[in-house]
């Protein structure tokens, strides 16, 4: 896990954004991509969620859906997802 400030720092002290992905690859050398959520929204009785999702692997690479989500027997289950931006 990285933090919004790591990511903020990694990405805002680079000249370019280029340079912020060598960075990012530098220091997570594990890592595929970054993968980000939104805040989760809910109904009044809490049975149904909506979340945005989305992943970002370069400056000009990446994609992000909302997910809805409903609870059922106690467990979250996606209903649907959208495809809502591609890089």
């Amino acid at each position: 896990m990285i933090s919004a400030e790591e990511i903020v720092f990694i990405f805002c002290n680079s000249e370019y954004i280029i340079k912020g992905w060598k960075d990012f690859y530098m220091k997570f050398t594990n890592s595929a991509c970054e993968i980000f959520f939104s805040i989760i929204g809910y109904n009044k009785k809490k049975t149904q969620a909506i979340v945005e999702m989305g992943n970002t692997y370069a400056s000009l690479g990446g994609e992000g859906s909302l997910i809805f989500l409903k609870l059922d027997n106690n467990e979250w289950k996606i209903v649907k997802a959208v495809h809502t931006w591609i890089s």
